[in-house]
This record gives structure tokens, sequence and C-alpha cells, in this order.
């Protein structure tokens, strides 16, 4: 199937053909500090139906550094989660405890009502208080 003609294969073969033509004007010092992904177009739309499988480097096991990378990013990635649940819980306590204090300034105020109204039917019905 010859998918030339597509404008999705011809942006996506553009946007290679442009990133390799960096890479190969690198040098290799940069090339190793840079981590940098081919520049996908946004207007092109992204196949959903490839295999999950090709999209992932093998991780050889004559590679060690690939998968001590892999490693690290997963600490890095476990080390953020971790801290994102903490910030949340905190957020979660903080409006804990504003209800709380909505809710007594609340019962406070009825309270206080309570007590006019009972004054009030006092004065009203002959001078019972109850």
């Amino acid at each position: 199937m010859d998918f030339s003609g597509h404008p999705a294969f011809d942006t996506n073969v553009n946007a290679i053909s442009d990133w390799t033509g960096q890479v190969n004007s690198m040098s290799t010092a940069q090339m190793a500090a840079t981590e940098a992904a081919p520049p996908l177009s946004r207007t092109s739309p992204t196949p959903k139906s490839t295999p999950r499988s090709s999209s992932k480097r093998s991780l050889s096991p004559s590679d060690p550094e690939s998968g001590q990378h892999k490693r690290q990013r997963n600490t890095q990635a476990a080390r953020r989660y971790r801290q994102r649940k903490v910030d949340r819980v905190a957020e979660l306590e903080e409006a804990l405890a504003l209800v709380t204090k909505e809710k007594d300034e609340l019962k406070l105020k009825l309270a206080k009502a309570e007590t006019e109204a009972s004054v009030l039917r006092g004065l009203v019905g002959g001078g019972k208080v109850g």
C-alpha cells in the first residue's frame, strides 16, 4: 500500500527529514547532551491504531544504561506522583478545615436565631419564655 500521497504521511516525512538534517549537523557532544525527539506536526493526525510495542524501544541486556535510565525516570515519576498526592491531601485537609469552621459558625448562628425566636414568641405569647 502506498501512502506517499496522503497529507499526514508527507508532513511526517518532511518533519523527519528536517530532524535528521539537524541531527547530522550536530556534534557528538551536542547529541549526547540532548534527548530530542523528532518534531511532529500538530496538524497531522496521530495514528491511534499503532501497536504499543512499536513505540517502545527494546531494552537489550547488553545495554545496561538504558535500563538504568528507565529506572531513574520511573523513580522520578514515582516521586512526582507521591508529591502530588501529598499536595492533594493537604488541599483537602485545608478545605475540610474551612468547611468545619463554616459549619460551626452556622450552628452558632442557628442557636442564636432559635434563642431570639423563643424570646420573641414569649413576648408575643404573653410572657412565656421557653
